[in-house]
């Protein structure tokens, strides 16, 4: 996905002549609510502001027709004319007398940001005082050049008699209205100083509808329209969708949706080439799209699938109010692809007078790095450079392969360098990835955001100047795994994300003693006797096996199975004793004594046929602490695992809550970091009980914080345990993914960074309505605080629903809303798939409500959110269990209620 500049133009205007307002009109006075219209010179165009939605009675009985109409109340009638959503304008008003809140604010604000009104000159905008005919002009000649429509100019129309009144910025206002027909005068007066009326305001108004293509789609939640598609043609049939589902959502009206072999009507919107008389695409690029209205149709037509859905979500945004659903030429528009970044120099000059210079005979991390950086600054600006061998240019981004030191470096085969040289750019780094992580570098300087292998775009500028570069950056960490679907899925992804396997695993990275010692052990049962000889001798002779089949081995993994039932043995408990800091207690520092003895030895008896090859193992629940007389050999890698801490809190400096699990591992990491030589960390960014629920690690203070204790303390490799293998969470999952890949290679960021590449992550991801999903997710860990959260944590006691019972209702509305605003199908999915968590814990809290209530509509609500959120676990494959969940969970021929009770057997084991 890209964001864009929007540029738009409005349609041909030549077909305004032939448009025709298609709204309800009566003309009859006794068809109006009003006591006070009577059949008059302006009871039709009364019948038509009213009929329309444009102005409303002063009662539900009288509209009061001769008396004087304020700025305010003109103002807002135009915004309705307009049809378009204004919204966004109640705040930051202008004007020293306009306040935020009141019913005109946003319209005011949508009035003197499109230029239709300036105010009375003096920062008032003076929202109460009457109009007067003169201010009236020269608003309506202001609305008409934004609307764009060309009204005729008729010079047989007399000019006014009071011509010599006027003052000098009346002039060309009333000359404009009084050659186009809109404002006539009395005994051949304009009276620019007296007031309007309603009936006036009214009566110009329905004069100026039949230009503006002012067409009714949906009026009080109803609606004739049906939307027309080409079945076969997958991209209209998503856009349709999305487009019925914003009308539904916002006005209750449901749009049927029609093949093309539907017998034409007067009353359709139709969606790419279904009907012959579709708009023209051509000159359309990318995902440009242009939407028309025509004798009462409307169409939305592109080039491909992503403009179409553009064309049919601006539609909708535009033109849905309230229960109605209106459309007018300023809303029909096209708007044509462009690219983000306008002006992209370097050093000063245009990014055409590059080339893309590398070594000769690069490595392919290097060659994948240039490569990128001529694919990605084409798509920023437009640009194609020449990619070739060479060392230098005077006009050139050089890409050197050459070792760069960092002070504060786990491994200078990450390092880079960015310098600027005259009107050049090099960029210095290992063949291994160095070279390739300082291209990447600068296409995040352009303003390129690498969110997931199927999601990137490139930040909007008006002009990018790549100058004044002299930089060296590095990362504390060289083992830098974020376990996940979306990442491991991609190698191209691990390279943007800079995160890489640093040191590959000979035959398993964990969990290898029930393969290593011959099957004696069980991996989710028990574990060996580690002071038995014969396992010992056991495990050595795999251990030489697979180093043997694997020659160029740099590290083999001997750890414990994933259970916790170590061997009690006499012979084991004299053996932890030796090393245990508490006597009665083997966990406090025996278990992983015993373990550090077995892998120092195994390292002796290897060392000398395998000298460069590192022996991994785990300090992990049992083993956690870190044993007294003994210290592991330099060849052993030390793994700490989170998996007992509490995730809603730091892991260091944690609150008394938390006093139990965090404090013991904030003493752990400081322990093994003072014995070991090299220290990893597996950590944990998931509930493994509640899969599809939210996890509350996502603030600063929480995840950076944690990233900067392992930093600090240290460690060198990282494992951050996502959820791969399990398909989607239904969370904030991504955003998790983005962030730690970020904090690996950065761990001491600051918080205003930390936040920025939050929300520039759901910008790029959620799309427009990205502020409210990160309004949603601050919401929720407002609500986490005080909480004690662990991976496997009170699955049974329903903690979740009954922290957010107050406020999941905003929650909901939040993503909703965000839904809403998403201008793309894949933004819409990810707002929708995310939402997931919340949906879940909305129907845990009201699901036996609705189903025991007497009230049918009630009842059948529990049915229907059941289906609802069943179908969304399939649509996006979330795995709501650590367990596979039973066959009969996703047999969708089940009732939603026997849905129910399987879906909490599976989220709280019940």
């Amino acid at each position: 996905m890209k964001t864009r500049r929007i540029v738009s133009a409005l349609l041909i205007l030549a077909m305004l002549t032939s448009i025709l307002v298609t709204g309800v009109t009566v003309n009859a006075a006794e068809d109006l609510p009003f006591t006070d219209v009577p059949d008059t010179w302006y009871t039709e165009a009364v019948a038509t502001v009213y009929s329309e939605g444009i102005m409303k009675g002063k009662t539900d009985t009288t509209f009061d027709p001769t008396a004087k109409i304020t700025r305010a109340e003109v103002v807002t009638a135009f915004a309705r004319v307009a049809c378009t959503n204004i919204d966004k304008y109640g705040e930051d008003l202008p004007f020293t007398d306009t306040l935020a809140g009141q019913w005109y604010s946003e319209s005011v604000g949508w009035a003197a940001e499109n230029g239709i009104v300036a105010g009375r000159g003096d920062g008032r905008f003076s929202p109460a005082d009457n109009i007067t005919r003169a201010e009236l002009a020269s608003i309506l000649t202001k609305f008409i050049a934004y609307m764009g429509v060309e009204l005729p100019d008729n010079s047989k129309i007399d000019s006014f008699t009071d011509a010599g009144s006027f003052d000098e910025w009346m002039k060309a206002p009333i000359e404009a209205v009084r050659k186009n027909g809109l404002m006539q005068g009395s005994d051949g007066k304009f009276n620019p100083r007296g007031n309007a009326t309603r009936a006036e305001i009214a009566t110009v108004i329905m004069n100026l509808l039949p230009s503006v293509g002012r067409v009714a789609v949906v009026e009080d939640g109803k609606s004739d329209y049906v939307i027309v598609i080409d079945e076969e043609n997958a991209g209209a049939a998503t856009a349709a969708e999305r487009l019925q589902y914003q009308i539904k959502y916002t006005t209750g009206a449901v749009l049927d949706i029609v093949d093309k072999s539907y017998n034409e009507s007067a009353k359709e919107i139709v969606i790419g080439d279904a009907r012959a008389n579709s708009v023209d695409k051509a000159g359309l690029t990318g995902d440009g799209y242009e939407v028309a209205v025509k004798d009462g149709k409307v169409f939305v037509n592109a080039q491909d699938a992503d403009g179409l859905y553009r064309g049919a979500v601006r539609f909708a945004k535009a033109a849905v109010s309230g229960d109605d659903a209106r459309f007018t030429v300023k809303t029909a528009e096209r708007e044509v692809f462009t690219y983000p970044v306008e002006n992209l120099t370097v050093n000063g000059n245009d990014i055409s007078k590059y080339e893309i210079l590398y070594p000769a005979g690069a490595s392919e991390k290097t060659m994948i790095g240039a490569g990128d950086l001529a694919e990605y600054i084409e798509k920023a600006c437009g640009v194609k450079l020449t990619a070739k061998a060479g060392t230098s240019g005077d006009y050139a981004i050089i890409v050197e392969e050459k070792t760069v030191k960092a002070d504060g470096a786990a491994d200078d085969l990450d390092s880079f360098k960015v310098k600027s040289e005259g009107n050049s750019i090099r960029l210095t780094g290992s063949a291994a990835r160095g070279a390739m992580y300082a291209c990447y570098d600068l296409l995040e300087k352009i303003g390129c955001r690498f969110l997931t292998p199927d999601d990137e775009y490139i930040i909007e500028a008006e002009s990018v100047d790549l100058t004044g570069f002299d930089y060296v950056e590095a990362s504390p960490f060289y083992n830098r795994i974020i376990y996940a679907d979306t990442y491991l899925s991609s190698v191209d992804m691990q390279n943007k994300g800079r995160h890489i396997n640093g040191l590959e695993y000979t035959g398993g990275n964990c969990h290898t003693f029930d393969g290593l010692d011959g099957d004696a052990s069980n991996q989710f049962e028990n574990q060996p006797c580690l002071s038995s000889e014969e396992v010992y001798q056991t495990m050595l002779g795999n251990v030489r096996a697979l180093l043997a089949a694997n020659p160029d081995a740099k590290l083999i993994s001997v750890s414990q199975n994933d259970n916790i039932n170590y061997c009690e043995c006499d012979k084991c408990m004299a053996d932890y004793a030796k090393y245990t800091k508490k006597a009665d207690d083997p966990i406090q520092g025996g278990t992983a004594g015993q373990l550090i003895a077995f892998v120092n030895r195994l390292i002796s008896d290897i060392e000398d046929d395998y000298p460069n090859v590192l022996v991994h193992t785990f300090a992990y629940t049992y083993t956690q602490h870190a044993p007294k007389g003994i210290v592991p050999d330099e060849k052993v890698v030390i793994q700490l695992c989170s998996i007992d801490c509490c995730f809603a809190h730091p892991l260091a400096g944690a609150e008394a809550v938390c006093a139990a699990s965090n404090a013991p591992f904030s003493q752990d990491i400081k322990e093994w970091s003072e014995l070991a030589t090299t220290l990893f960390i597996w950590d944990y960014n998931n509930n493994f009980s509640h899969r599809g629920t939210p996890f509350p690690d996502l603030t600063y203070d929480i995840l950076a914080g944690n990233m900067k204790l392992f930093a600090d303390s240290n460690v060198r490799g990282l494992f951050l345990q996502g959820n791969a293998g399990m398909g989607n969470n239904g969370e904030f999952d991504r955003v998790r993914w983005y962030l730690e890949a970020k904090l690996a290679w950065d761990p001491y960021m600051s918080e205003e960074e930390y936040y920025t590449h939050m929300k520039e992550f759901m910008e790029g991801f959620y799309g427009d309505g990205w502020e409210n999903v990160y309004k949603a997710l601050m919401l929720l860990h407002t609500e986490f605080e005080g909480q004690h959260i662990g991976v496997f944590d009170n699955p049974k006691e329903r903690w979740m629903s009954t922290a957010l019972s107050g406020c999941i209702d905003q929650i909901q509305a939040y993503m909703d809303t965000a839904k809403l605003a998403s201008e793309s199908k894949a933004q819409f999915e990810a707002v929708d798939c995310s939402q997931i968590q919340f949906d879940y814990i909305y129907l845990d809290i009201h699901f036996n409500k609705w189903y025991k209530s007497t009230d049918p509509a009630l009842k059948q609500k529990s049915y229907d959110y059941s289906l609802a959120l069943q179908n969304k676990f399939q649509k996006y494959d979330v795995n709501i269990s650590d367990a596979y969940p039973p066959p009969e969970l996703y047999d969708f021929s089940a009732p939603p209620t026997s849905w129910k009770e399987l879906m909490d057997v599976q989220m709280f084991g019940e």
